[in-house]
């Protein structure tokens, strides 16, 4: 997210999931950590300077989320490039993702 895993870790020391997972939350947005900052930003008391920095984070989730978008592709290749289509990037489709909800608290299981 920050860069800070390239600039302090010049090998990869841990092993990385090679399989693309497309299974709960994933199924509803491509980004969810991007989606739910973007809810943290925007669903707060707000003032002029709150919404210019509101606006640099947005974008900044934005060309985030296109920067991860071209890794996962030389990543996964054909298999996210289906996925993305799919699957909405930042925003998801709010009736599934209030389904998707309900089934994970009336299974118990954590979102």
């Amino acid at each position: 997210f920050l860069g800070i895993k390239q600039i302090i870790n010049r090998k990869n020391n841990f092993t990385e999931s090679l399989e693309l997972k497309t299974d709960g939350i994933l199924g509803l947005v491509r980004h969810p950590y991007y989606f739910a900052a973007l809810i943290l930003i925007w669903f707060r008391p707000r003032y002029l300077k709150d919404i210019i920095l509101n606006i640099i984070f947005t974008i900044y989730f934005i060309v985030g989320a296109y920067n991860e978008e071209r890794k996962l592709i030389n990543k996964y290749g054909e298999k996210y490039i289906i996925y993305r289509k799919t699957t909405p990037m930042l925003l998801p489709n709010i009736l599934k993702l209030l389904k998707y909800i309900k089934k994970s608290l009336s299974d118990g299981q954590a979102l």
